[in-house]
């Protein structure tokens, strides 16, 4: 009881600053008293989160506000550094939400991986060419693997008849969905194809982030074509 009493005591004296060094400390610990912050608007698509900067823009001073593109999904319109408290506010973000994401690496039944594919990639040749290989497999006890490292050779067969001998591409070369529909993108990502003889398929990710890259850019350009047309002067950052 003594002990909360005398703290309490404590607690009512100024505090008291001493300099060492030009440094300067306190003997108690001090909290920043914050002003409210805005709550970010959170959308889900690129043509919203334009339409919100156009509509506001007699509304915030253009002078400090900016527009991060952290990646081709993610975009935010952010003020710049508050000097007395050391913060940026975030006005509004939006997120790009890809239909699905193709679960590379891991082995596929045939009819899954099939699937996962014409959801994950976006329509092209070569999504269709990667279909038609897959989808002609047919696996059962004399299904025959050749291997050299680089190039699969699958011979399928059925009962005594040979149905196909094929060699699988690689790399295959396919459009995920990077980004916003109204942006314009045609990077495609290498990926490696591989089956096993137990009728696994899988999609191994070479690691390429170009296509990643490229997709963020173009992002960035459509903000600034926009920007540009409706006279808004607010840079762009990547």
């Amino acid at each position: 009881m003594l002990k909360e009493l005398m703290e309490y005591l404590l607690g009512l004296q100024r505090p008291t600053t001493t300099t060492v060094d030009g440094l300067t400390y306190t003997h108690m610990d001090l909290n920043l008293i914050e002003p409210p912050r805005r709550a970010p608007l959170d959308l889900s698509s690129l043509s919203s989160f334009l339409a919100f900067i156009e509509e506001s823009r007699d509304v915030f001073d253009r002078t400090e506000l900016f527009i991060h593109v952290q990646t081709s999904r993610f975009v935010s319109l952010l003020t710049t550094l508050n000097e007395n408290y050391g913060y940026r506010d975030t006005l509004a973000r939006a997120l790009y939400a890809p239909p699905m994401e193709f679960p590379t690496g891991r082995w596929l039944p045939q009819d899954e991986f099939t699937l996962r594919a014409m959801q994950a990639f976006r329509p092209t040749e070569d999504r269709e060419a990667l279909l038609k290989v897959v989808g002609n497999l047919r696996f059962d006890q004399t299904v025959k693997l050749e291997d050299d490292g680089v190039t699969q050779t699958a011979t399928a067969r059925n009962g005594v008849a040979r149905v196909a001998e094929v060699k699988l591409p690689n790399p295959v070369w396919l459009k995920r969905y990077e980004t916003w529909p109204e942006v314009s993108v045609e990077a495609r990502t290498p990926y490696i194809l591989r089956i096993k003889q137990d009728g696994g398929i899988a999609l191994f990710d070479i690691g390429d982030a170009a296509p990643a890259k490229e997709a963020s850019c173009a992002v960035a350009e459509r903000i600034s074509e926009y920007l540009q047309d409706h006279d808004i002067d607010i840079p762009v950052l990547e």
